[in-house]
């Protein structure tokens, strides 16, 4: 599931307004966001939920708030059609557009005035989403074939409902999202068409009063609109009453603002998304969770579902092991309680820097891949969509423009291990704390992206931390903070370690391979821990060496005399700091940007 957190596309969704408004509209109408709010507007800010979590896939939740902040900003733009020069005087005057709106054109509506006021918000979509459409094909798909869906799947079953919010909900359904999901019940078909009729035939705002007045006279005529109804969850699947409105509250539904007189008080008769369906539905491959969290795995579950193949894995390293002399480990998430403690620590200590890390590895992803914009395609730029509606707007001139972004890879993804020494003087030293510190946030930044990668520690023995199919998630953190000085047997041995890796390094399918060993002083076996750095050049992996400690240059170049001094960096203690960036530009240089 993909969480987007729409602050963090703020300046995106301000750019959104201004196409839609006009330069410096954005400034005027503000988006203001809020976990409990409700997409909408009041005529003058536009109220957006704090994330998007509905999807999947980001870029989908990306182009879903774009999409909703269009709407929203399409609604004012309507506004200032009817009102013209009134409406700057309203915005100054940060009236509640909608409510004045409802209050000169459905006062005289006292029986059910949120009733009047949710029939204009769907009379409203309908028209907005349908222009929309219409205008770019494009949009028209994404809500056919991406939103609408989901939205569908969210929707509350009518079958246990009164029969006003049945035709409520189900007129929702029919106009806003393309189809009912359950039969409208017989007794109110003929009304329900003629309902539908009417809605598609508001083709402007100023048709909107005639349209919802006659609306509202067949749900008086058909129900007992003076009863209580239900507050429905609004089109995007959100529930009970926001600030941002949806079916009530601060925007535009129920009235924009007025008294909500015709809901129930009773927040118990809130309907909720999904209420009434059947859970095993099939759900829209899109959708993520929504507002479950992600599950995590485990403790103890070995990560199955990320090692389909784990006791091939296992036996491979079994016998690898047994190949070239050493006892190879599979590490097990840790049960003691004081793990969580030094992974909040790890994480406190290291927060800035491991943003930073990812930032640079989203940056260094987005650069693996090149768009080509076209005039059609898969993937769709919104802005490159809204700016040339915004020209066209202003200078009466159509232009063409190449909204669709095809993308060619540029860059191969990379498989890289990382092995960190983990003898006795590493702890002794409190080395070990820096090193732990730079493979955590290596592996926070690698793992935003979609390169394999293994994390592994060394001392007599092998320690795997992380395989490269395992996923990187809070399990591998447990692991790494778990690691300790525990090697069965005594000495540092490099060489058997480094074969063990290359085994693996040479099934994996990408073209960049390499490992970094990060390291604090002379292996026990030098002759082979030479020949293996051989033997994984030879292999076309690039083996790197991370010396810590300027006493061991000698020896590095040493170790290192059979495939180049550029395998080897010294980096002092004191500059332990530095371990993180090292890491990283020997990444890039030799695996992403190679």
């Amino acid at each position: 599931m993909a969480v987007v957190k729409t602050k963090d596309i703020l300046p995106k969704l301000e750019k959104v307004v201004e196409f839609v408004l006009g330069r410096d509209k954005a400034r005027q109408h503000k988006i203001d966001i809020h976990p409990d709010n409700h997409p909408s507007t009041d005529g003058v800010e536009i109220f957006m939920d704090d994330e998007q979590k509905r999807f999947k896939d980001s870029k989908e939740a990306e182009l879903d708030l774009a999409n909703t902040t269009a709407h929203e900003a399409d609604h004012i733009r309507e506004f200032y059609e009817l009102y013209g020069d009134r409406m700057n005087g309203l915005v100054e005057g940060k009236q509640n557009v909608v409510s004045v709106y409802c209050e000169e054109n459905y006062g005289e509506l006292e029986k059910n005035p949120a009733l009047a006021g949710e029939i204009d918000n769907i009379v409203k979509d309908r028209r907005i989403d349908a222009k929309r459409g219409l205008e770019n094909s494009r949009i028209g798909e994404l809500q056919e074939k991406t939103f609408n869906p989901v939205y569908s799947y969210l929707r509350p079953s009518t079958k246990k409902m009164k029969p006003i919010d049945a035709c409520r909900e189900q007129l929702l359904q029919k106009t806003l999202l393309g189809k009912t999901n359950e039969p409208v019940r017989k007794e109110y078909a003929a009304a329900f068409d003629e309902m539908v009729k009417l809605t598609n035939s508001a083709e402007s705002i100023q048709q909107d009063p005639e349209v919802v007045k006659k609306i509202y006279k067949i749900f008086d005529e058909n129900f007992d609109i003076t009863q209580p109804m239900s507050r429905l969850p609004n089109k995007n699947g959100k529930s009970g009453k926001g600030k941002g409105g949806g079916s009530g509250g601060k925007g535009r539904g129920g009235g924009g603002g007025r008294p909500q007189k015709g809901y129930s008080d009773n927040e118990s008769d809130n309907i909720k998304p999904r209420q009434g369906r059947n859970p095993t539905d099939k759900k829209p491959k899109n959708l993520g969770d929504d507002d479950k969290k992600e599950p995590q795995p485990k403790e103890g579950d070995g990560d199955k579902s990320d090692l389909s193949n784990k006791e091939d894995r296992n036996k491979s390293y079994s016998n690898s092991g047994e190949t070239h002399g050493i006892q190879v480990y599979v590490a097990e998430p840790s049960t003691d309680s004081s793990i969580d403690q030094k992974i909040e620590a790890l994480s406190n200590d290291y927060g800035i820097e491991t943003e930073n890390m990812k930032k640079v590895f989203t940056k260094l992803q987005s650069q693996e891949k090149r768009a080509v914009r076209d005039l059609s395609g898969e993937d769709f730029d919104y802005e490159e969509y809204l700016e040339g509606e915004l020209e066209y707007t202003m200078t009466g001139l159509k232009t063409v423009r190449k909204c669709f972004i095809t993308e060619t890879i540029d860059l191969p993804r990379a498989a890289w291990a990382f092995l960190s020494d983990i003898s006795r003087s590493t702890f002794d030293y409190n080395i070990w704390r820096e090193i732990q510190a730079a493979m955590y946030m290596i592996g926070e930044g690698v793992g935003t992206t979609q390169n394999p990668f293994a994390l592994y520690s060394f001392a007599s023995d092998l320690f795997v931390v992380k395989d490269f199919p395992e996923k990187y998630n809070p399990l591998v953190v447990n692991k790494l903070v778990s690691v300790k000085s525990i090697g069965i047997r005594t000495g540092t041995n490099l060489g058997p370690s480094l074969k063990v890796i290359g085994d693996l390094l040479k099934k994996q399918p990408e073209q960049q391979k390499g490992i970094i060993v990060v390291t604090d002083g002379q292996a026990d076996d030098f002759n082979e821990a030479k020949e293996s750095l051989k033997y994984l050049k030879d292999l076309g992996i690039h083996p790197f060496i991370i010396l810590i400690g300027k006493q061991f240059e000698e020896y590095a170049k040493k170790l290192t005399a059979d495939i180049g001094e550029d395998h080897y960096t010294i980096i002092e203690r004191d500059k332990l700091h530095d371990l993180p960036e090292e890491m990283l530009r020997l990444f890039t240089k030799y695996g992403l940007a190679k």
